[in-house]
């Protein structure tokens, strides 16, 4: 019998044969199976669960033009994207639902009042965001320790 394993956006899934089984993320990256067998050093995604683009759909404390376009890239440790205007670009350590920024570069073009008063919000909601939580339904929420602070959908 072969035994195939992986997890996939905080899921773990055991495979053997044509069954299969899945469950919650696995802590520390082991599973028990019983009679002393236990399969460890199970990947787990960096990321927690935030690799790829999202589309910012809501900044809390701030009305998001409908023509401003702002997004969230996470890869590699990097957090990316859009932000009204201009790109920015931060290293990012996640871990358990939580992050840390490191410094943010931002391209420095000018645009229309609007789209960079957005900006600036957006800006200042990101840096002080400390936590994450995707939803059942998909929805990326990021707070700061309690309070809401984005939303972003892929």
């Amino acid at each position: 019998m072969m035994l195939g394993f992986g997890v996939c956006l905080g899921a773990t899934t055991l495979q053997a044969g044509d069954a299969m089984v899945s469950g919650p993320a696995v802590p520390g990256g082991h599973i028990n199976l019983g009679k002393g067998v236990t399969l460890t050093n199970l990947q787990q995604d960096p990321m927690g669960g935030l690799a790829g683009q999202w589309t910012v759909k809501e900044i809390a404390f701030a009305e998001l033009p409908p023509q401003a376009k702002v997004t969230l890239n996470f890869a590699n440790g990097t957090l990316f994207g859009l932000a009204a205007c201009n790109t920015y670009e931060a290293h990012i350590d996640v871990e358990n639902g939580t992050f840390n920024l490191g410094p943010m570069t931002l391209n420095s073009d000018l645009c229309d009042s609007e789209l960079m008063e957005a900006e600036v919000n957006f800006m200042r909601v990101l840096e002080r965001s400390n936590r994450f939580e995707i939803a059942t339904d998909g929805e990326l929420t990021l707070f700061a320790q309690e309070f809401m602070m984005l939303k972003a959908r892929r």
